[in-house]
C-alpha cells in the first residue's frame, strides 16, 4: 500500500508529464511552417495574386496564347487589334495597369514562370520568365491601327529581360498594303542588350509579295556604313542596293546615323 507521501509524488510527477507534453505540442504547433496557419499563409499568398477572369475572358486569353505559342504572331497581332475593348478591361481595369502571367487558365500578378505575359492592352510577351523578364526563348507582339491595322514583333533569344543573342524583329501591315507600299518588315541577327550587334539582314516585302533583303553590319545598335554604300554628297546621304534587286537601294541619312537605334522593336521594359 503507497503511502501518502508516494502519492503526492506520483501525483506531480504526472502534472509535470502533462505540462512537458502539452509544452512539446504548443512548439511544435508554433513552429514556422510546421503548422496548418504557416502552410495556408503561403497558399493565401499566392491566392492573392490571383485576378478573376470570366470564363469568355479566359476563352480569350487561351486561343491569344495558342496563337503565340505556335509562333503565329500575325494572328495574335489581328487578335490584340480585335479583342482591344475585352484587354483594355483586362489590364487596365482588373490588372490595375500592371503586368500580369496567363498560364492554364490562370491570370496572376506572378510574372515568374511560363506562359503569356500581358505588358499592356495591346502587348504580349510568350515564352518562359525570371523576376527580370523573359529569360531564354521568347515571343512578343504587339497590336496597333495606324493608318492600317499592323502587328509589330520581336523572337528570339533572351536574357534578364532584354533581346540576347539570335532573334528578329519588326512589323507587319497585314491589310491593305498594294503595289510598291511597303507590307512587311525584320532584321534578323544577332542581339546585345537588346541591340542588334555584328552582322544582320534587313528584309522588306512590298504589297505584291517581292521581298528585297540587304545585308548590313551593326554595332551595338548603330549602323556600320562600310565601303558598300555609296555617299550622296549633295543630298548628304547613303545607299545601298539590295542584295538581291540593285533597283531596290536603301537609304540613310548621314545625320540620322549616330543614334544606337537598330535594335529590338519591342521591349521588355
Amino acid at each position: 500500500m503507497l503511502t501518502k507521501n508516494q502519492i503526492l509524488g506520483i501525483a506531480a510527477a504526472l502534472i509535470l508529464l502533462v505540462g512537458c507534453t502539452m509544452a512539446g505540442e504548443w512548439k511544435r504547433s508554433s513552429a514556422p511552417g510546421l503548422s496548418d496557419a504557416g502552410r495556408s499563409l503561403s497558399q493565401e499568398e499566392e491566392e492573392s495574386q490571383v485576378i478573376p477572369i470570366t470564363e469568355e475572358e479566359a476563352e480569350i486569353l487561351e486561343k491569344l496564347k495558342s496563337a503565340m505559342e505556335q509562333g503565329d504572331l500575325e494572328q495574335a497581332g489581328r487578335m490584340l487589334n480585335q479583342i482591344e475593348e475585352i484587354m483594355v478591361t483586362l489590364y487596365y481595369e482588373k490588372a490595375e495597369g500592371r503586368p500580369c502571367r496567363y498560364d492554364d487558365g490562370i491570370l496572376t500578378f506572378e510574372l515568374e514562370g511560363s506562359g503569356m505575359v500581358l505588358k499592356g492592352s495591346g502587348t504580349c510577351f510568350y515564352g518562359t520568365f525570371s523576376a527580370a523578364g523573359p529569360e531564354g526563348f521568347c515571343r512578343a507582339v504587339k497590336g496597333t491601327i495606324l493608318e492600317q491595322p499592323r502587328c509589330d514583333f520581336s523572337e528570339g533569344e533572351w536574357k534578364e529581360g532584354k533581346m540576347e543573342g539570335t532573334g528578329k524583329t519588326g512589323y507587319c501591315y497585314y491589310e491593305g498594303t498594294q503595289g510598291e507600299e511597303v507590307a512587311a518588315v525584320f532584321r534578323q541577327g544577332g542581339f546585345v542588350q537588346d541591340l542588334l550587334d555584328g552582322p544582320f539582314t534587313y528584309h522588306s516585302t512590298n504589297g505584291e509579295g517581292e521581298t528585297s533583303v540587304w545585308t548590313m553590319e551593326a554595332d551595338h545598335g548603330t549602323l556600320i556604313l562600310d565601303d558598300r554604300w555609296e555617299y550622296l554628297e549633295d543630298k548628304m546621304e547613303y545607299r545601298l542596293p539590295s542584295d538581291n534587286d540593285e533597283t531596290h537601294v536603301y537609304v540613310v541619312l548621314e545625320s540620322s546615323n549616330s543614334e544606337p537605334v537598330w535594335g529590338n522593336a519591342l521591349r521588355w521594359e
